[in-house]
């Protein structure tokens, strides 16, 4: 539960945050400013958009200052600005809906003036297209890697050029809700497959082996493995006149077979 906690605190520090633009327009008639549109657009990664747009109407002519704000949405979506009277200034705000994960795509904001006296003709000034490039989602942080089983195993051979006794062969460390089972192939061998109890974490698979005569060539596998670790396999070699060579394998989990750690 904590490396989830800890996972979850992750995503909430380094997800991308809402993007924003800004943008300073102006308009000029006969070489004189006579209204601006000033602000920023800001993209939540949800989806919608946050328009913050102040209009000042520059020249006492008659005219309003003005601004319009559209997007990929609807016409009816869009939004007149307007504010009317020399060095006069109003910010407003719209929110574009979010009805699903970056669903603007782009906001385009343009200044320009109009003549309520005359019929409302307009002059257009400078336009800015915000696109809005959709940024991946934020990916959650990968699980942690399986744990492995590290149990102790202890053992001890008695061996001679017929045969190999097993007089010592023990797990200890044995993690909760994993199984013991000992494979074994060849001659001698108890049965090719012995699931080993575990009690307060130790487990004496030497009881399975017990009085055993095991020949040269005959292989023994001791698993101890859990669902959601890696699983330890200890394999041992019957030799000729020797105790058995020996190696420390690694199962993953969902693999059927050891292999090198």
């Amino acid at each position: 539960m904590v490396r989830v906690a800890i996972a979850i605190a992750l995503l909430l520090v380094f997800a991308p945050a809402a993007r924003a633009d800004t943008f300073s327009l102006q308009h000029y008639h006969s070489g004189a400013l006579d209204a601006e549109a000033q602000g920023d657009v800001t993209f939540p990664d949800a989806g919608g958009a946050v328009v913050n747009v102040t209009v000042s109407d520059r020249n006492e002519d008659g005219w309003c200052g003005d601004a319009w704000v559209r997007s990929n949405l609807p016409p009816a979506t869009h939004k007149l600005f307007q504010v009317c009277g020399v060095a006069k200034q109003q910010t407003f705000t719209v929110t574009l809906p979010a009805t699903a994960r970056c669903n603007i795509t782009f906001v385009e904001v343009q200044v320009g003036r109009v003549d309520p006296s005359n019929g409302d003709k307009t002059e257009l000034g400078e336009v800015k297209r915000m696109d809005h490039a959709c940024p991946p989602p934020p990916q959650p942080a990968p699980p942690p890697p399986p744990q492995k089983v590290d149990s102790g195993v202890s053992f001890n051979w008695s061996a001679n050029r017929r045969w190999t006794l097993n007089t010592r062969l023990s797990v200890r460390d044995v993690p909760a809700g994993a199984s013991v089972e000992l494979r074994c192939r060849g001659r001698g061998c108890p049965g090719k497959r012995k699931v080993v109890s575990v009690k307060s974490g130790r487990a004496d698979v030497h009881r399975v082996l017990r009085h055993r005569r095991l020949r040269p060539g005959a292989r023994l596998e001791l698993w101890v493995t859990r669902a959601d670790m890696i699983g330890k396999v200890v394999r041992f070699h019957i030799r000729r006149g020797h105790t058995p060579s020996w190696q420390v394998l690694c199962l993953p989990p969902g693999t059927a077979s050891p292999a090198r750690c």
